[in-house]
């Protein structure tokens, strides 16, 4: 198993950027979570 952990900046909040990863993910076959940070990025963990 390989496992990434991802920090994403920018315009991540409030534009649905997690579900679009979530489903993009699911479509790949990728398992895991994201979750938004305080500082306003989003992490990935997959």
């Amino acid at each position: 198993m390989i496992g990434k952990r991802c920090l994403v900046g920018g315009r991540v909040q409030g534009v649905y950027y997690r579900a679009t990863a979530a489903r993009r993910a699911q479509d790949l076959g990728v398992s895991g979570h994201a979750r938004n940070l305080p500082d306003g990025r989003v992490e990935v963990l997959a």
